[in-house]
């Protein structure tokens, strides 16, 4: 019997007429070791399994060198060596409804098991080329977040960018049943995930800044006044107090503070660099109101979650100097404690949805941001003494 995240994934794929079938095509079963998420990979030809291997992502230098050695052995038609589960699943009416003559193989993956999962399908062609990704869901949360995507990528197409690059849109479909979005990809082979901050993260983020930037506006601040009262019945005294400060220090209502439009989940895994420009994908979370710095701030968070608090921030101090923007020290502290405020905000809601409330602050990152506002708020309040 299937464990639920993996029943969910199965549904998915049945609503796109993705089915196991004996007389269907084999795939390997790869299941992460830290949670809740499977790789279907097809096992043959060897091209298109080494393809699929791209979007796993390994968690450390032996997981890592087991990748590199499977890739290897696919060279010679021997990934099936490996003791690992498969599946058989039937493909062909998928590709009679999405109608992509050019797809000849796919991959799967699950995604990580929470509220906010889709299910990610790779598609390959016959040479075993990344062709690229379908995303799809029957949530209808899920459903909100591929709209906002999609919304945002059609934005950022009318500019031209000269730091970094987007996905294109192929395809999509928005309804109540299931959604999916497909887009195209870069030359995956030739690109690369850099776990730590270039000059290129931020010549990107500057040039986002700098096209998109807009005052805090009212609808803004009545959307987080809202965030807080619904988040008010859940969250325990120490968050109620610390939100409590933060916003009697950021003065919302004088509607001074920056915004611009932010990727949202701007992390590694959602960065990738190809002949010196950026490649940005994952566009769900995107707003085009959250304060600046809040993508650098997401980054750097995510990269240095074993370093102090005290050594974050001045990382991150350090960081927004060289963007050379003419803020003073008090406006910058604010956008710091604003865009950790908002971060807070987005995890709160997220695991709130799960109407589970000790749920609420089950979120890797709860810990070192509350510790970060915490470390703010006290700055802020000697300089003021």
């Amino acid at each position: 019997m299937f464990k639920q995240p993996l029943r969910d994934f199965l549904y998915d794929l049945r609503e796109i007429g993705i089915k196991p079938n004996i007389n269907g095509e084999r795939y390997i079963i790869v299941k992460a070791i830290s949670n809740d998420r499977w790789h279907f990979l097809p096992l043959k030809p060897s091209a298109a399994f080494r393809s699929s291997l791209q979007i796993i992502q390994p968690e450390g230098i032996a997981l890592s060198l087991l990748k590199f050695l499977v890739k290897l052995l696919s060279y010679f038609s021997l990934q099936r060596i490996f003791p690992l589960k498969s599946i058989f699943l039937q493909n062909q009416k998928t590709l009679r409804q999405i109608n992509f003559d050019e797809i000849k193989y796919l991959s799967f993956f699950s995604g990580t098991s929470s509220p906010h999962r889709k299910t990610t399908i790779e598609f390959i062609d016959k040479n075993g080329k990344i062709l690229g990704f379908l995303k799809l869901t029957r949530s209808k949360k899920v459903y909100k977040l591929i709209s906002k995507e999609i919304k945002t990528i059609k934005f950022l197409s009318k500019y031209r960018w000269e730091n970094f690059a987007i996905p294109r849109i192929k395809n999509y479909k928005l309804s109540s049943r299931v959604t999916w979005l497909y887009n195209d990809t870069i030359n995956l082979e030739k690109a690369e995930f850099k776990y730590y901050l270039t000059d290129l993260h931020l010549k990107a983020l500057f040039e986002i800044m700098k096209k998109t930037s807009s005052l805090l506006k009212r609808e803004n601040v009545e959307n987080i006044y809202e965030k807080i009262n619904i988040l008010y019945r859940f969250l325990n005294s120490n968050w109620i107090k610390r939100i409590d400060t933060s916003i009697e220090i950021l003065e919302l209502n004088k509607f001074d503070l920056p915004t611009c439009l932010a990727h949202g989940d701007f992390k590694p895994s959602n960065l990738l660099i190809e002949q010196q420009k950026l490649y940005i994908f994952d566009w769900e979370y995107s707003s085009n109101s959250l304060p600046y710095f809040y993508d650098l701030i997401t980054f750097i968070i995510s990269t240095n979650k074993e370093k102090s608090v005290k050594e974050i921030f001045l990382k991150i101090i350090k960081s927004i100097k060289r963007f050379n923007l003419k803020l003073d020290k008090k406006t910058t502290k604010k956008l710091i404690l604003f865009s950790l405020l908002e971060k807070s905000f987005f995890f709160l809601e997220r695991n709130n949805s799960q109407t589970q409330s000790n749920n609420l602050f089950k979120w890797e990152e709860e810990k070192l941001i509350a510790k970060l506002i915490d470390y703010i708020l006290k700055q802020i309040k000697i300089e003021n003494f």
